[in-house]
């Protein structure tokens, strides 16, 4: 009947505006903390210890994404399914399966580079190098807290999943950065300290996510007895793996090269126009929170008219948000790079690289989350790598000739090129339109 559709409709929109909304919400406050945490970060210790700070994280982040080897983009994919299809042994069994191999691969990074710290530890000042010792203990810390994040989406607790790290841990970060100095009686005055207050951070918000995670299994997969699939968990990991090492090219491969041709200083000016362009995604990562389980759950269920419906409201969502926002950081964007110090300013054409290309691929909406959470994680794991290589080949030609400039643009095009890649795939195999020209099916009578 047409009033069940209706209903049905209605009760998909709701889930979909309460999780876009949870998430939004998460990660306005936390960008905030954030920003408010890198602008005491870069003046109290300096801009040189802070862009040693932000090359250290940046590298052991990338670490970090390796050592949970694409077991989190794989539990909210596999969690929303069998909860969809209430099947609770493969749940609790995917569930122990995971976490074990992220909790050992992670380790296994760790270890590996603290062996890579220590072999070149006379090529590195005596200041970076001490961040790296502390941020070897981050990295397995870092690799788990992502993997619950991942998990507590695949159960749609939106909040329970984005609030520890998008907010406790940055707030935490800001609070330890000036508390850890009066504890010990001394002051700040490196990338050491800023170091150990991450650390702490992450690890407090990890514990937090654990007590999440535990409270919002179904308490039927507690009781049920563990189903393995073992090569298929594995298999869909490294896909997934090889999707989230790809984006974290898009994240972080700018500032390690910046770096690498120029210097670190040059990359906390371009972290800093980076970070300040974040807020413009906001919208994409809102809506990706949610309907990354949603995609799943109804691609399980074979409900296509509902897919492209969410599908079609979330692209409307993410473009009346991204747009708005990123010519409010062009406008405004010299002023906010002034608040970290009146160097960072350099960095201001990068920034309006950056925010022009967000707004651009808005217009695609969620492809990658649409192409993953369906079983096409192969498939976009091939494009996203093609425009990763893109990347790093154009980093490595303009970065040397336009500096911070070249950076942004090398990362604008790669983005811009693999939207247009996944859209494509994602018309071709789903029969979904994933972009603003989009329109939802229409209700049916039966």
């Amino acid at each position: 009947m047409l009033s069940a559709d209706s209903n049905r409709q209605n009760a998909l929109a709701r889930i979909l505006a309460r999780g876009a909304s949870a998430a939004l919400a998460s990660q306005i406050l936390g960008a905030a903390i954030l920003f408010g945490a890198q602008i005491v970060m870069a003046r109290l210790i300096g801009s040189v210890s802070f862009g040693r700070y932000i090359w250290t994280l940046s590298t052991i982040t990338v670490l970090a994404f390796a050592g949970k080897l694409g077991y989190d983009l794989a539990a909210t994919r596999f969690l929303a399914q069998y909860e969809a299809s209430k099947d609770w042994a493969r749940m609790r069994g995917f569930l122990r399966h995971s976490l074990t191999s992220v909790s050992g691969l992670s380790a296994i990074m760790a270890i590996l580079a603290a062996l890579f710290g220590f072999i070149i530890r006379n090529r590195w000042d005596a200041e970076t190098l001490r961040a790296w010792w502390i941020a070897c203990l981050l990295l397995p810390v870092l690799a788990l807290q992502l993997y619950h994040v991942a998990a507590l989406r695949g159960f749609k607790k939106i909040l329970m999943s984005t609030l520890p790290w998008e907010v406790t841990r940055p707030a935490l970060t800001l609070g330890f950065i000036v508390a850890l100095p009066v504890w010990f009686a001394c002051s700040i005055s490196n990338a050491e300290w800023a170091m150990w207050s991450n650390l702490l951070a992450t690890t407090l918000g990890l514990s937090l996510q654990c007590w999440f995670l535990r409270r919002s299994t179904p308490p039927e997969a507690h009781l049920a007895a563990p189903t393995y699939e073992h090569s298929l968990w594995r298999q869909t990991a490294v896909a997934m793996a090889l999707i989230s090492g790809f984006n974290i090219i898009y994240r972080n491969a700018d500032i390690i090269m910046i770096g690498i041709f120029m210097d670190r200083e040059q990359s906390g000016f371009y972290a800093a126009a980076s970070r300040i362009a974040m807020p413009i995604t906001f919208g994409l990562g809102a809506v990706n929170a949610i309907i990354a389980p949603m995609a799943s759950a109804l691609h399980t269920e074979g409900r296509r008219d509902d897919l492209q419906r969410i599908v079609t409201w979330s692209a409307w969502a993410n473009f009346c948000f991204t747009l708005p926002a990123a010519i409010i950081i062009v406008l405004t964007g010299n002023f906010l790079l002034g608040l970290f110090g009146g160097a960072f300013t350099v960095s201001y054409g990068a920034l309006c690289i950056l925010a022009g290309s967000q707004a651009a691929a808005a217009f695609a909406g969620s492809v990658g989350f649409l192409m993953i959470m369906t079983g096409h994680e192969r498939a976009a794991a091939k494009a996203m790598g093609s425009s990763a290589i893109l990347n790093i080949i154009l980093n490595a030609i303009l970065i040397p000739r336009w500096g911070l400039t070249g950076a942004a643009a090398a990362t604008a095009i790669s983005i811009v090129s693999w939207k247009v890649m996944l859209t494509a795939m994602v018309h071709q195999r789903l029969r979904i339109n994933s972009t603003i020209l989009s329109k939802p099916a229409r209700k049916t009578a039966s």
